[in-house]
């Protein structure tokens, strides 16, 4: 709920200016409200950071660092 208001209050025009049809699917994270604006930096920031990792390096390593399952090779396109 936090990160919903904080985009769509606080970073009016946000999807506006962004584009999301690339995306197939979509994961859901929750974060401490302390967390908030350094997951907003995050987001606001993501096309620089996926220059340096990929999207699949660094949610295997979000699961492996939180213990959680291991990604399937394509968990983002169901028709491989």
């Amino acid at each position: 709920m936090w990160m919903k208001h904080k985009i769509l209050v606080e970073m009016p025009g946000f999807f506006n200016s962004h584009f999301f049809a690339w995306q197939q699917s979509c994961s859901a994270f929750s974060v401490s409200k302390s967390d908030v604006d350094k997951v907003c930096t995050y987001i606001l920031n993501q096309a620089e950071h996926h220059k340096i990792h990929t999207f699949e390096e660094e949610f295997q390593a979000y699961m492996n660092e939180y213990h959680q399952f291991s990604i399937p090779r394509h968990p983002y396109d169901p028709h491989k």
